[in-house]
């Protein structure tokens, strides 16, 4: 819901029934071997199988209603400019009247993915299908509309500039022995800068990248022990540098970069943090916060901020930036946990929204702070951060997670 002035409601009334009445228990008491009679709810859930039923039969045939209460809760959607170097205190009037949230709106906000003309026909076409087996992207620039890959065997692409229902085959091409498309993480980005996006797949040892005009393998570097891809990757595009692919595994604890150099995909540098694919065997923790990959520190360099535990035999968070060109840690946090990033004072140089964690539990607030690289330059003593990362793109993916939004 929302009024002119942006303020959106969440209803939520919560019902509370009281059954008068009584349950009988069609079996036996309670003797003294302490035996549970039945209906009783012994554990959480009321079993092993966590099925939260209970062979009780009930004796109520009409429930009344003893009393309710009205939790229903309002959430504010509100736009941050910078502003004069002050602290301000905004407060919303909870008695505003509310609307709608009309579609447009729920683009602006983030809050629905914007509609995307698959067909190239200039109107909205409905969603389509998106999962780890297909990637949709503008990949072919001199075709209308967006295409489909689907990774099958034969992996395949098609076009829709006839029309949605109407989906043309442009190639297929089988698949090569050694990959396997049930374990990829595959994003659509221009990995070599040539101006074409490509099809760029993570998997359990590699990284490899196929031309998405013909299906074609363009580049493969191979260089993990066999350890899982789940996580987070992404090409990010330097202006100086040209682009890199990142990837962090969020449950085999790793992180790395690679570029095309002299025509040939190379690993830059590489950090595993277990040994082998330890998954069950985890010491440590190793994640990214979601696009934060970017010059945080003002060296002109990019970073990929990632959020790590124990990497150093220390129980500690430690908030590190690796350098993607040489993966030295340009920045090192000790208890500190990355929750986002934003251009605060508008000088173009995204700030670090970070909570104090000098525990391994992260708690719901805590102390908070903004980083300009690594110094502070704000704090507050106990709060907690409330963002909202949109829905990953449907289309035109150049970064994902396996582990979903924050």
């Amino acid at each position: 819901m929302r009024n002119k002035h942006g303020v959106g409601l969440a209803p939520a009334i919560l019902l509370l029934t009281i059954c008068l009445g009584c349950v009988s228990h069609q079996g036996k008491e309670k003797n003294m071997s302490n035996q549970t009679v039945r209906g009783e709810w012994p554990s959480p859930a009321y079993d092993r199988g966590r099925t939260s039923r209970t062979p009780a039969m009930g004796g109520i045939s009409k429930p009344e209603i003893a009393w309710q209460l009205d939790l229903s809760a309002r959430q504010y959607y509100a736009v941050v400019t910078p502003g004069r170097e002050a602290e301000e205190t905004c407060r919303l009037d909870p008695s505003l009247p509310l609307e709608p949230l009309d579609e447009t709106a729920l683009v602006q906000w983030g809050l629905k993915e914007p509609p995307v003309d698959v067909d190239g026909d200039g109107k909205p076409d409905p969603k389509s299908p998106q999962g780890r087996r297909t990637l949709w992207a503008k990949f072919l620039p001199d075709i209308k509309g967006v295409q489909r890959v689907d990774f099958g065997n034969p992996m395949r692409l098609y076009s829709f500039e006839n029309g949605v229902d109407q989906p043309r085959l442009v190639w297929e091409t089988p698949i090569p022995s050694w990959l396997d498309q049930k374990y990829i993480v595959p994003v659509a980005a221009d990995c070599d800068g040539d101006g074409r996006k490509d099809i760029c797949i993570a998997r359990w040892n590699e990284v490899a990248v196929f031309d998405a005009s013909n299906g074609q393998q363009k580049y493969r570097c191979v260089y993990r022990p066999g350890v899982r891809p789940y996580g987070f990757f992404a090409c990010y595009n330097d202006p100086k540098r040209g682009p890199y692919l990142v990837a962090v595994g969020h449950r085999a604890g790793h992180a790395e970069a690679l570029a095309v150099r002299n025509g040939e995909l190379k690993l830059l540098w590489y950090h595993q943090f277990d040994p082998n694919d330890a998954v069950t065997l985890r010491r440590t923790c190793a994640e990214i916060p979601r696009g934060s990959i970017g010059d945080f520190d003002g060296d002109d360099r990019p970073e990929a901020m990632v959020n790590t535990f124990n990497v150093f035999k220390d129980g500690r968070w430690h908030l590190i930036g690796y350098d993607l060109e040489t993966g030295k840690p340009n920045i090192d946090l000790p208890d500190v946990h990355l929750w986002g990033h934003a251009d605060i004072d508008g000088d173009g140089r995204e700030e670090l929204l970070t909570q104090v964690c000098p525990r391994r539990p992260r708690g719901t607030c805590g102390e908070l702070r903004i980083y300009k690289g690594d110094k502070v330059v704000w704090s507050h003593p106990y709060a907690r951060w409330s963002l909202f990362s949109p829905p990953y793109p449907q289309f035109n993916p150049d970064e994902v997670s396996s582990e979903g939004g924050r």
